[in-house]
């Protein structure tokens, strides 16, 4: 049996198809065949198996949500003297608006202007005010408070350095240099070692090239 290309919904029926696919929106993950399998649940929760088909259901919606982003923002220069349907009389754009009105895609987010054109009065006249003046010259009460703060100053220090110092702290770091210095005479011995052995292989040869001149000798003698 062939399925109906044109399915004639009812007002109760789009309704809860809106109402629905809002409850469902989690099915819809974006992965393979999770859109089918998610239309197929609407459809059942519907109560239209065999009656419609997951793909009727998801074209509908589909015609629902154009025409819905087509009233939120018409076309420039788009008007209504021919009796076009406008949003306030559509009778699905409030559900519709609840359903899909607060997505990125549908609603973009507003771009806040960076700069007015007003200008600044206050800014000139704090800029004013902030600017330093001319040094003041220091007063008796000035000099003699200086001069008290620094002999305070200097009876601290002095009482701080009459006071015990606690011990230097050990340095932490006196390991490494040892290492490196056992490493460094652990290095000389191996080279010394390796120029001693050199020296008595050299030995051995020559004592092994005289031999070999007094045997030949001797064999040229017989």
């Amino acid at each position: 049996m062939a399925e109906p290309t044109v399915y004639k919904w009812s007002d109760e029926e789009t309704e809860l198809l809106i109402k629905l696919r809002m409850r469902k929106e989690a099915l819809f993950t974006g992965k393979r065949n999770a859109s089918k399998l998610a239309w197929e649940t609407i459809v059942q929760k519907m109560g239209l198996q065999g009656r419609l088909t997951a793909a009727q259901a998801a074209k509908k919606w589909e015609n629902l949500k154009k025409k819905y982003k087509d009233l939120k923002a018409p076309p420039t220069g788009a008007g209504t003297d021919q009796g076009e349907e406008k949003a306030d009389s559509w009778q699905w754009f409030p559900l519709m608006h609840e359903a899909i009105g607060s997505r990125p895609s549908v609603t973009p987010p507003a771009l806040i202007a960076s700069c007015t054109g007003e200008t600044p009065t206050t800014s000139s006249t704090a800029t004013a005010s902030s600017l330093p003046g001319p040094p003041e010259r220091p007063t008796l009460s000035s000099s003699s408070s200086s001069a008290s703060s620094a002999s305070s100053s200097s009876a601290s220090s002095a009482s701080s350095s009459s006071s015990p110092q606690p011990p230097p702290p050990q340095q932490p770091h006196s390991s490494p240099p040892k290492k490196r210095a056992r490493r460094e005479r652990l290095v000389d011995l191996i080279l010394r070692e390796g120029e001693r052995d050199e020296d008595r292989f050299q030995h051995l040869e020559a004592q092994t090239d005289r031999l070999l001149n007094i045997f030949e000798k001797m064999v040229d003698k017989m």
